[in-house]
């Protein structure tokens, strides 16, 4: 009977006893357990063996360091379990997550050392070469870089948030952008790691400032338009190209046209403020911000381009539709009826004979 006494009382108590049992070093067992919980997504085992050997400064991955699955799992005293036909690690039960919920947050990997981490992947030499040239070569990468695929395809998600006001990460994204090859193998990584088939071409031509835009990375983009910090832009690397809000993508298009078309309205707004052009036409459809913002129903960006006085008939050069047009055939009353009372209230025609 006595022995009932020294029995958890709880879920959280068993745990916790689990944890002060640990013979490894803890900070270690938590780098672990920071990364499952932090993760966007369940990584697979090879990932995480990977993450959390890598350094902040760290230009390669030393193989050498990586623990053995066994010996992962077993640091973790069963907290941990590896799904062997997914090939993800994830926690025992659900109960676990509320545990660290509740106990754990201070001494687990913060945020933003999380994204360091994806950063610092993607900026390994290795990638200074640039793009792989075929199919076989990106097996081989990402065969051989096993977490290239989860940096490049959530480093944003990681940044987004209180992460992008560090100064450290904002060096440290426009670091890596800075170098064009370092910025095209992540973007073709990017491309692969959301292919079902295994795609490795990319939009070519997109400079640093595309990508943050695109992403919606507003912090980081307020800070490159500024011009009190073109010489620490320029200490970074940065080149005149990557923060020029005028120059366009493989297909002709903006910045500003990529940040209207995924609705980034804080993106948009420091775009227009810095003078980008509101009304420019890609080459390929002939269409303005404002087309794209209403085709895909942003109402704020949609509002914000009209201030800034974008042409609100505009015609794009392939199909000879509006904005309006775009918006009513995709169902967006919202934006249909900002379009239809700009028109009337600044006289603009209406053109829902196009409809």
């Amino acid at each position: 009977m006595n022995n009932l006494g020294s029995l958890p009382t709880s879920v959280h108590n068993a745990y916790r006893r689990l944890l002060d049992r640990t013979i490894e070093d803890k900070e270690y067992v938590f780098k672990i357990l920071g990364w499952i919980y932090h993760a966007r997504r369940p990584l697979r085992m090879n990932e995480l063996r990977e993450a959390i050997v890598v350094e902040p400064d760290h230009k390669t991955l030393n193989l050498d360091f990586l623990p053995s699955p066994g010996r992962l799992l077993q640091c973790c005293e069963g907290l941990v379990v590896w799904e062997r036909t997914s090939d993800t690690v994830r926690f025992l039960h659900s109960t676990v997550k509320d545990f660290i919920d509740e106990e754990a947050p201070p001494i687990l990997l913060p945020v933003d050392y999380i994204t360091r981490i994806c950063f610092t992947y993607l900026s390994f030499d290795d990638f200074e070469g640039g793009p792989c040239a075929d199919e076989e070569s990106m097996r081989k990468r990402v065969h051989k870089y096993n977490f290239s695929r989860y940096a490049a395809q959530f480093w944003v998600l990681h940044t987004k948030g209180e992460a992008e006001n560090e100064p450290d990460i904002q060096r440290a994204v426009l670091s890596l952008l800075a170098s064009e090859n370092k910025r095209h193998s992540m973007l073709q990584l990017e491309t692969y790691a959301n292919s079902i088939w295994g795609n490795i071409s990319f939009m070519k031509g997109q400079t640093l400032l595309h990508v943050i835009a695109k992403n919606g990375l507003a912090t980081i983009c307020r800070f490159i338009l500024d011009e009190r910090n073109k010489g620490e832009l320029q200490n970074l690397g940065l080149s005149d190209t990557d923060t020029d809000f005028a120059a366009t993508d493989s297909h002709g298009r903006t910045p500003l046209s990529r940040a209207a078309e995924n609705g980034h309205s804080e993106v948009v707004k420091s775009l227009l403020q810095a003078k980008a052009e509101v009304d420019s036409k890609d080459s390929e459809w002939g269409r303005t911000p404002l087309s794209w913002a209403a085709e895909r129903g942003h109402s704020e960006v949609v509002k914000s381009l009209l201030q800034a006085e974008a042409e609100v008939d505009s015609k794009d050069s392939w199909w000879g539709r509006t904005p309006l047009s775009w918006a009513a055939g995709r169902g967006h009353s919202e934006v249909v009826k900002l379009l239809q009372k700009w028109e009337q209230d600044h006289g603009k025609r209406n053109d829902a004979h196009q409809l």
